[in-house]
């Protein structure tokens, strides 16, 4: 019952709270995703999250600071994004590794990532004017930088027929919304029982991919878990 008294509570949160801001309409194919005020998530709202999947507060935690380091939305009031030209060049069969080659490539880490977030945003809204959709899918969005073709995970659509723009103009929202689509996505997947039981490596596996140990996801997940006040019990 407590787990969904703080389900909806999220919800409410993710959808309620804009602070007379919201998304305006579109400007360019690359999308108006900029909130008039930047919604930030409070403490109830991680600690509604936390009840939701049954975990403690500090998992939460330790995804964010993993994920995006606390920060969901950027200062201009864009959410924060990464743009994955790999997934791009799979999302649209290579179509544009030619015309593109620096936002449009088959292997992962091939060129670096750009520092910035103009950069990123640069990155989308080229990779946008040659396939809009795609674009939004190759881009992972916000404080727990889900990708935009998750989107059906998280409540957007189905899992056959993703909304990805509904789920991208959700996240420049604000973080509660951000949030609220995390803890969809984790339960979707089936990822709140690993987070759960602080099983790093089965999460690592099943949020970042088969590569985790690359960057060892794992292993930043529980130092950020006992940084943030985790115990082992």
């Amino acid at each position: 019952m407590a787990a969904h008294r703080s389900a909806g509570r999220l919800a409410d949160a993710a959808a309620g709270r804009r602070r007379g801001g919201g998304v305006g309409r579109p400007r360019s194919q690359a999308c108006r995703l900029d909130a008039a005020v930047i919604s930030r998530l409070t403490p109830d709202d991680l600690t509604a999250a936390a009840g939701a999947l049954a975990c403690d507060l500090p998992a939460v935690k330790a995804v964010i600071a993993v994920e995006s380091g606390g920060r969901g939305m950027g200062d201009d009031g864009r959410p924060i994004i990464l743009f994955e030209p790999h997934v791009f060049s799979r999302l649209t069969q290579g179509r544009f590794d030619d015309q593109a080659p620096d936002i449009s490539y088959e292997k992962w880490g091939a060129l670096p990532y750009p520092k910035t977030q103009a950069e990123q945003w640069a990155r989308l809204k080229r990779a946008s004017v040659l396939d809009h959709e795609a674009a939004l899918s190759a881009t992972s969005w916000g404080l727990f930088q889900i990708m935009g073709h998750n989107a059906g995970f998280c409540g957007f659509g189905s899992l056959e027929e993703p909304d990805v723009p509904a789920f991208t103009l959700a996240m420049a929202r604000g973080e509660p919304a951000q949030l609220a689509a995390f803890v969809a996505f984790l339960k979707a997947k089936g990822l709140d029982q690993p987070l759960r039981r602080h099983d790093w490596s089965t999460f690592a596996r099943g949020y970042n991919g088969p590569r985790y140990m690359v960057n060892a996801y794992n292993t930043k997940l529980a130092d950020a878990w006992r940084k943030a006040g985790g115990k082992e019990t």
